[in-house]
């Protein structure tokens, strides 16, 4: 009896060591699995944020030149315009020979609309697209809902013999620079997303089979100790118990090196990661390239590379502004 009684203490003291070691092994698990999946999320936000940075980006200097190019525009026409608004005020010529000066203008994207106030800042002409056409109106002034749709414009007056004789207002059309930028947020969040879901699932796809082997390995634990505690062994199958100790220790090992190794190849995998992140960091400068690329074509001819009419008309007026000062 007292021998019985031995065998099953030590049997629950062996039933609750491997029920510590079971929860241990789970407690390493979650920890693990939590750990990733913070990771994952943290890479996942870093690459959303660097794709909307420089969305951000490219649409503010977007933004930036197309305005300074429409402000040089609206130098422009108000240098050309200055002279037929101090004739029609001083002598009461025609206003729709304004049109003929303000429809070239109409040709280039960053302009929505011209409006032309005379030194009274009176209406005097506008002129706009309709379903890709210029509509020219004289003594009109734009709307408020065209106004709301085109909030960003550049005013400059047209100065004649050293006096205003109007003002020239031009609205900038930065609607397609809008979308371009939301499409591109939206393709490199796509690239980001995916990239992270590829990852997320390698490393479901690595960790699953390693969890429900180290789950069946928890539960034949658990029972084969209770049923060591509740029913004791005999001391014929000590030996055998002790044989099973050890076979049990040396899958638990085994497990443990699959772990580790598990471990090792999650920073493979987190490598992996960063060197993605370095491509895209390159795909990023490359972009940046591009657009200074695209700069040089917007003033310059494809094919030859000489200057086009932008810098002519860049160039006149600087001449003009130093003519006239």
């Amino acid at each position: 009896m007292a021998a019985d009684w031995k065998v099953k203490l030590a049997g629950w003291r062996l039933y609750g060591a491997l029920v510590a070691c079971a929860a241990a092994f789970v407690l390493y698990g979650l920890f693990f699995y939590v750990s990733q999946q913070r990771l994952l999320q943290n890479i996942t936000t870093a690459k959303l944020t660097t794709a909307h940075a420089y969305a951000n980006s490219v649409r503010s200097n977007e933004a930036q030149r197309q305005r300074a190019r429409a402000a040089s525009l609206t130098a422009t026409i108000a240098n050309l315009t200055a002279g037929q608004l101090e004739n029609s005020q001083s002598y009461g010529l025609l206003k729709e020979g304004m049109e003929a000066t303000l429809a070239p203008f109409m040709d280039y994207a960053e302009i929505a609309a011209i409006e032309v106030t005379d030194k009274a800042n009176r209406p005097y002409a506008s002129i706009w697209r309709v379903r890709g056409k210029p509509e020219f109106r004289v003594d009109y002034t734009m709307p408020p809902a065209f106004r709301e749709q085109y909030p960003s414009l550049v005013r400059s007056p047209a100065v004649a013999n050293g006096q205003a004789q109007g003002f020239i207002t031009v609205y900038v059309d930065d609607q397609d620079g809008a979308r371009q930028t939301a499409a591109m947020t939206a393709e490199l969040s796509r690239a980001a997303e995916s990239e992270v879901e590829l990852l997320r699932d390698n490393f479901r796809q690595t960790l699953v089979p390693q969890v429900l082997v180290l789950l069946g390995a928890v539960v034949f634990v658990v029972f084969s100790g209770r049923a060591i505690a509740r029913y004791g062994v005999t001391e014929t199958r000590r030996q055998e118990l002790a044989a099973f100790n050890q076979m049990l220790e040396h899958k638990v090992l085994e497990r443990t090196h699959a772990l580790e190794a598990a471990a090792q190849e999650n920073q493979q995998v987190n490598q992996e990661l960063r060197n993605s992140q370095n491509e895209l960091l390159l795909t990023i400068d490359a972009l940046r390239r591009k657009d200074d690329d695209m700069h040089h074509l917007a003033f310059h001819d494809v094919l030859t590379g000489l200057p086009n009419r932008a810098m002519l008309l860049d160039h006149m007026q600087q001449s003009l502004a130093q003519a006239t000062g």
